[in-house]
């Protein structure tokens, strides 16, 4: 790469352009919300009861502890996607554009 090119700065702006300040609409930036952590926090709470439920129940699975385990580790593995999914909640007053 020649020394032109490497020039400091995001972008460059040419002869008679102009930069317009910020318009006030937000760009939500990824990553997981306050929300979905909870969200995620509780399903690994949900597990760990799971899988220590689990290590309880009887070899042959026919007693109270083997039927929580299944229900707790569906229960675990299906709030994972809800958490990661979890987006922040939108403002309820937007700003009217008339043009």
């Amino acid at each position: 790469m020649s020394a032109k090119n490497k020039k400091k700065g995001s972008a460059i702006l040419g002869k008679g352009a102009k930069t317009f300040p910020e318009t006030g609409n937000t760009v939500q930036e990824g990553g997981i919300t306050k929300k979905g952590g909870y969200i995620l926090g509780s399903a690994a709470i949900i597990l760990t009861a799971g899988y220590l439920s689990l290590s309880k129940a009887a070899p042959d699975g026919r007693d109270l502890w083997a039927n929580l385990a299944a229900i707790l580790l569906t229960a675990g593995y299906l709030m994972i996607p809800f958490g990661i999914m979890a987006r922040r909640p939108e403002s309820p007053l937007k700003p009217l554009r008339l043009l």
